[in-house]
């Protein structure tokens, strides 16, 4: 309809210029009615239908005229675009076609009996933008600058210039009606303290005790306790929040660090930490070295290493100079691993060689060892692993075995010193180091399936027992070279 309303204007305003309009429009507008009159419609109601489509038609024809009309002289004196631009070209056009329109008027009916035409909404939108479609030849176009046909631009929204901008973070804002009750309980991880310490152990007077206090959960502000007690006594206490006590110890025994935190709740949370202290002190060895007989005639080295032995026992490791290994294990202060050089280690083998030692038995014929296990590989033949076959003497070392330490059921890890053997009961009877942190005498049965080997200390020995005997039973020096070839040939002869 809307192309047909074009065309038709274009052939009346080919027909006013020629003064043909009113021949034309007649003629057009009943090839058009004839063109959308239904097939199936009556006479009747076609010629009803078509002088309506006249008058319709008319009146639209006149005002798409408008624009065609436009002289160059009336463009020049029409006043800058408006929002009524559209009606101010469709008057100059009416009154300058009346003059030649009076043929087709007279064929017209009043415009008073004309019913109200509906605006067709297609035509409206074709008339209302052609102006919108028109360019400035005189505008120009910035290169540099993109439009987004998307964006809206708010002209209520402001601006705030004490504002900072994140990159990277939006701030969302409260929803209405969300209040906060300032007095709700704000939520808090549990209330936590902290006492710890990277000390292992004190020394009094020369090595302090650190203990590292820390809070975490609990709402600030806090209040603190921090007492240090021994034996129940209060030795430090402060109400200052550090991150570090250090407390240097003036007596032997466990100091217990106790750290109490109140947060602004009122939750309470404890902690404490325990770290004993060590005097550092060295036993004097002088003391038990003077426990030890002196040799009586005619004994073997084998009968007097058992007398040294016997001569210890009682000995108890340090309870108060310690210090705590690598795996958190207190180790306390011997004076036979001072003696070997090892003071605060595994002491049994030390102690048996502590024995060998002043019993006047040589490392060449005895090897010594800190170590059981090194201890049987120095010893190498002498070691007897044939220990179900093997009657054990006095003055034998034993080897024993742990599974505490290794599940090879050969290992040795323990060693003692024979000093009595019950043949008739198969009984032994030692005395050995470290046992139960002590040098205790024990009791065992031949068969006990602990035991993994022996060495003979007395026949190892036996050379130096001749040349003793030699030397006590010689009346003079001189027959003293005679008395060990005897000796010599004897020990040959069996």
């Amino acid at each position: 309809m809307a192309k047909l309303e074009r065309t038709l204007a274009m052939i009346c305003a080919l027909a006013l210029l020629s003064g043909n309009a009113a021949s034309l429009v007649p003629a057009f507008a009943e090839s058009e009615a004839a063109e959308e009159k239904p097939a199936a419609t009556p006479k009747a109601e076609e010629k009803t239908e078509s002088k309506p489509t006249e008058k319709e038609e008319a009146k639209p024809t006149e005002k798409a005229e408008e624009k065609p009309t436009e002289s160059s002289e009336e463009k020049k004196d029409t006043p800058a675009p408006s929002s009524e631009k559209t009606e101010s070209p469709a008057a100059t056009s009416e009154a300058t076609s009346k003059p030649a329109d009076e043929g087709a008027d007279a064929t017209k009916a009043p415009e008073t009996s004309e019913p109200e035409k509906t605006a067709d909404p297609t035509a409206a939108t074709d008339e209302t933008a052609a102006p919108t479609a028109s360019t400035d030849p005189d505008a120009t176009t910035d290169p540099d600058v993109t439009t987004d046909p998307g964006a809206t631009v708010d002209p209520d929204a402001t601006v705030d210039p004490d504002a900072t901008v994140v990159p990277g973070i939006t701030i969302e804002p409260e929803l209405p009606g969300e209040t906060v009750d300032p007095t709700a309980t704000p939520h808090v991880e549990p209330l936590k303290a902290i006492a710890a310490s990277e000390s292992k152990y004190g020394v009094i007077d020369s090595k302090a005790i650190n203990y590292q206090l820390a809070i975490t959960g609990g709402l600030a502000p806090y209040s603190v306790s921090i007492r240090i007690t021994r034996a129940k006594q209060e030795v430090f206490s402060s109400s200052t929040m550090v991150n570090v006590v250090s407390y240097l110890p003036t007596r032997t025994g466990d100091y217990t660090l106790t750290f109490t935190v109140t947060d602004a709740l009122g939750n309470v949370s404890v902690s404490k930490c325990t770290v004993p202290a060590s005097t550092g002190k060295k036993e004097s060895l002088g003391t038990w070295v003077a426990k030890i007989p002196g040799r009586q005639k005619g004994e073997t080295m084998a009968q007097y290493l058992v007398d040294v032995a016997r001569s210890q026992v009682g000995y108890k490791e340090s309870e108060y100079n310690f210090i705590i290994d690598d795996e958190g294990k207190k180790q306390g202060y011997t004076i036979y691993g001072h003696w070997y050089g090892m003071s605060y280690e595994e002491w049994c083998a030390m102690f048996a060689s502590f024995c060998l030692y002043y019993a006047g038995i040589s490392t060449s014929d005895v090897p010594r060892e800190a170590n059981c296990y090194r201890w049987m590989n120095a010893l190498w033949t002498k070691y007897i692993d044939d220990e179900d076959n093997y009657v054990p003497r006095p003055g034998d070392l034993i080897f024993f075995h742990h599974d505490r330490v290794s599940s090879d059921p050969n290992f040795p890890n323990h060693v003692g010193i024979v000093v009595d053997v019950d043949l008739e009961n198969r009984k032994i009877h030692t005395v050995e180091g470290n046992s139960g942190k002590a040098v205790r005498e024990r009791e065992y049965d031949m068969d006990f399936e602990r035991i993994v080997g022996y060495v003979n200390v007395a026949a190892q020995t036996a050379h130096v027992d001749i040349e003793h005997a030699l030397k006590e039973s010689a009346t003079e020096l001189e027959d003293i070279p005679q008395l060990r070839r005897l000796a010599k040939t004897g020990a040959s002869a069996q």
